[in-house]
């Protein structure tokens, strides 16, 4: 059965916070932080916009932009520098609006689900500890 737009767009953001848990155990506040912030962005600047901005700022805010970006080009490994290339060279504005509604959509589930993986790790962390 296929599964519909959403659906899919939840399992990539799921699998996507999943695996920066995994390998950034030291950065999740920060991510998650980010992460609440990001549908905000996009509205505010626009995608490239937003983009370029965590491009620059590297770290936890590039993988955040590449984490999108893959999101973007299925079956191709882009990262966000590459993305925003394609976006200025081959985009028409229709595309360019499209593309900015699936990450804005995208966004919004990595905003869900990093708040609900990472707080409940912490959350689960207090009650050991206790």
């Amino acid at each position: 059965m296929p599964k519909i737009r959403d659906q899919a767009r939840a399992a990539e953001a799921c699998k996507a916070v999943k695996d920066f848990v995994k390998t950034n155990p030291g950065s999740q506040d920060e991510y998650r932080q980010e992460l609440q912030q990001l549908p905000s962005r996009i509205l505010t600047s626009g995608l490239g916009q937003t983009l370029a901005f965590y491009a620059a700022k590297g770290g936890v805010l590039k993988m955040i932009g590449d984490q999108i970006a893959a999101f973007l080009s299925p079956g191709k490994k882009v990262n966000v520098i590459q993305y925003l290339d394609y976006i200025m060279q081959h985009c028409t504005a229709s595309e360019y609006r499209q593309m900015t509604r699936h990450a804005l959509a995208y966004a919004e589930w990595l905003k869900r689900y990093s708040k609900a993986i990472i707080e409940t790790k912490v959350d689960d962390r207090a009650e050991v500890g206790s």
